[in-house]
């Protein structure tokens, strides 16, 4: 499915990259023209240009992980088409265009298991800081061994809930739905996801390791894990529809 469409879904996935160099590049050129010079002993009067650079940074920072959000469900968008055997119809833009109008619920489905997530590691949470104002060992194994059933059901909700993206890109239905239905294709098939999750990782981590040791390599290095980061990249969005594409067939 990739090598028959690699050079697009590359493409794709090459554009979050393209726009996070870009950025760098353009915000360290401003930083070095403009001779910024931050006086330590007297930071309040650097105040605005710090609060400014800061904000600048975080909203730049959220653009970028957004693009890379739009670039996955763009990717979703080609594969969908590629099984449904239709014609290429969609360019690399306009994937990522088209993956722009998913970002609202894939997020707001994301932010619902944040907040219940959140609320699980409360109880930890409580204790742990109980632990660290009351100096107890006690308490702080305690707070250990609460977090030890979130850590698992975290686990088991990351295969339940992987399906998620391609349920918002697919089938065009909103945050709460989309949960449900990404429960409802993995339901009784949690063995078989986490296999192929756990296949696909392991081919992934030989890859990165074996790029990490080529990244040592100054300039050379860094372009090849770049390469090799794109390539993956779109390899794991492919491969995370097509999970999601072999589940809902086994439903009907």
């Amino acid at each position: 499915m990739w090598q028959a469409d690699a050079l697009r879904l590359t493409g794709i996935t090459a554009i979050p990259y393209v726009l996070m160099a870009v950025v760098g590049a353009v915000a360290g050129s401003l930083a070095v023209a403009s001779g910024i010079d931050i006086d330590i002993e007297h930071l309040e009067d650097s105040g605005p240009v710090i609060g400014l650079a800061i904000g600048g940074g975080v909203g730049l920072c959220i653009s970028i992980v957004l693009s890379f959000i739009a670039a996955q469900a763009g990717t979703f968008l080609v594969v969908e088409e590629r099984l449904r055997g239709e014609a290429r119809g969609i360019s690399v833009v306009g994937a990522i265009l088209s993956g722009l109008s998913a970002l609202l619920p894939m997020m707001g489905a994301w932010l619902v298991v944040g907040a219940v997530v959140c609320v699980a590691l409360v109880p930890a949470a409580m204790v742990g800081i109980a632990a660290v104002s009351m100096d107890s060992w006690a308490l702080g194994g305690a707070a250990a061994l609460l977090l030890f059933p979130v850590g698992i059901a975290g686990f088991v909700a990351s295969l339940r809930l992987f399906a998620i993206g391609p349920v918002v890109v697919t089938e065009d239905v909103g945050p709460i739905a989309s949960i449900r239905r990404s429960l409802e294709l993995t339901r009784g098939k949690l063995g078989d996801v986490f296999v192929a999750f756990l296949v696909f990782g392991a081919v992934m981590f030989a890859v990165n390791l074996v790029t990490g040791i080529l990244g040592l390599i100054p300039i050379v290095g860094m372009l090849v894990q770049l390469a090799v980061g794109i390539v993956v990249g779109s390899l794991q969005s492919v491969y995370v529809y097509l999970v999601y594409g072999a589940l809902r067939d086994q439903q009907g």
